[in-house]
């Protein structure tokens, strides 16, 4: 198998999420693994899980039904243990986890945390020394979320609804690009799309290329309420995705490291469920099946990491 798939399902407690995992050939076969144990029966649902590249690491969000903050975990797979992270957000609440590709850095949102700007703001750890570092000149006063970082932690997409020029209203979500190496965010010739919205970044491991959800209108004639979107940086140019997206809401788009694999969730009218899973390969236009993946509950919020890097290449 060449794929690790981590996705949030209800398969098991129609109420509340878990955190199931999935393997797949990059081809057509696929096999469902077993869920992260959670910590009891009703009590917690996790959601919105991260792999590091190699699947090594997955940090997902909890939320507990008696408390309203939310929370960070990390799990080690090959230990098959929780990691120990940053201390909780005792005033607000932390959730949205990105990992880096190479599992030393995870990027999150906080909502009220301590040393914010906003009310959401955007925070980055370092696993190897187990501290929070700076991100000069990232947040302000407007909202600062969803991270997506690449192999090295060098680049940090997010969400921001701060105006596209000067002081004023909030305006729609949008996407940026923010370079740890300089601190500040790189422009993205033709991205922006005013007034569509653009939301949930996800990055190649390179940072060149960038997937992300719109409500722009849609070039495939889909004409779904929501489409998915591929960014070639390098090109500063949009990549065509024939046969991707839907008449129905498609979102949620995971690329794998290497870039050739895009995991989503869709609404659409043939799958199993309300939300389901679905994989494409970029390199031969295709969707791929998944036996297996998905079921008469929800499966949403995939990400993707790699066992076998030969086969994720463009």
């Amino acid at each position: 198998m060449s794929l690790l798939i981590a996705f949030a399902s209800f398969r098991t407690r129609s109420d509340a999420g878990n955190i199931f995992f999935y393997k797949h050939d990059g081809v057509s076969k696929g096999e469902l693994l077993e869920p992260l144990p959670t910590e009891s029966p009703r009590r917690r649902s996790d959601y919105r899980p991260s792999l590091c590249a190699d699947g090594r690491l997955c940090a997902f969000a909890i939320q507990y039904r008696e408390v309203v903050p939310g929370e960070l975990r990390l799990w080690d797979m090959r230990a098959k243990k929780l990691l120990t992270l940053p201390d909780r957000n005792k005033s607000g609440s932390d959730a949205q986890p990105a990992m880096s590709g190479d599992g030393r850095w995870m990027a999150f949102c906080g909502w009220q945390r301590p040393g914010g700007l906003g009310a959401h703001d955007l925070f980055l750890y370092d696993l190897k020394e187990n501290r929070l570092v700076d991100l000069p000149n990232l947040n302000t006063e407007y909202d600062e979320q969803a991270p997506a970082l690449s192999q090295d932690g060098r680049w940090l997409a997010y969400i921001t609804n701060r105006p596209l020029s000067g002081a004023g209203f909030p305006g729609m979500a949008r996407i940026c690009l923010y370079d740890r190496s300089t601190g500040q965010d790189v422009p993205l010739p033709g991205m922006a799309m005013p007034p569509f919205r653009d939301c949930e970044p996800s990055l190649s491991g390179d940072g060149r290329y960038l997937a992300f959800t719109s409500h722009r209108p849609d070039p495939d004639g889909s004409e779904g309420p929501g489409s998915i979107y591929l960014y070639d940086r390098s090109a500063a140019a949009f990549v065509a995705l024939p046969g991707l997206n839907s008449a129905s809401h498609d979102c949620q788009p995971s690329l794998s490291p290497g870039g050739r694999f895009l995991a989503f969730t869709s609404e659409r009218f043939d799958g199993m469920g309300q939300r389901d899973l679905y994989l494409y390969d970029i390199k031969t236009r295709k969707l791929l099946p998944t036996p297996g993946l998905n079921h008469a509950s929800e499966e949403f919020e995939a990400s993707i990491a790699v066992l076998d890097p030969a086969m994720d290449r463009l």
